[in-house]
């Protein structure tokens, strides 16, 4: 089935802190099934744990080795 909504967030120099924000953030949010793409600019990521009841949630991660600016990180 494919996702109502998919969510990117670009990561570059950020705490887990941030990561498990954002996470949060995307998943309160009502639509399911949701895909949430974190990516790593400049940073190689770990992929976030899902907290429990995350049902129709599925996390995709990727990285650039460089930093390439927003306007690259987000191409």
């Amino acid at each position: 089935m494919s996702p109502e909504a998919v969510a990117v967030v670009m990561i570059s120099n950020r705490t887990d802190e941030v990561v498990r924000t954002a996470l949060a953030s995307v998943i309160a949010q009502t639509h399911r099934p949701i895909e949430i793409v974190f990516y790593g600019n400049g940073a190689e990521l770990e992929p976030p744990e899902l907290p429990e009841g995350t049902a129709g949630v599925s996390v995709i991660t990727g990285h650039s080795p460089e930093n390439l600016g927003v306007a690259g990180g987000r191409n």
